[in-house]
């Protein structure tokens, strides 16, 4: 699961608390650039795992 938030360390934090295997990035999802980039990063944790 990916937990995208405005706040960055909150989704962190709330990933972590779910445990192995979950991602929070900081985004704001009405900025089409910034989703390209958590689109990127998510990617790049899927091929890395």
């Amino acid at each position: 699961m990916v937990i995208i938030d405005l706040n960055g360390e909150a989704s962190k934090t709330a990933a972590a608390a779910l445990g192995e295997g979950h991602l929070g990035l900081a985004a704001n999802i009405a900025d089409e650039v910034q989703v390209q980039a958590a689109i990127e990063q998510i990617l790049a944790e899927i091929r890395s795992g």
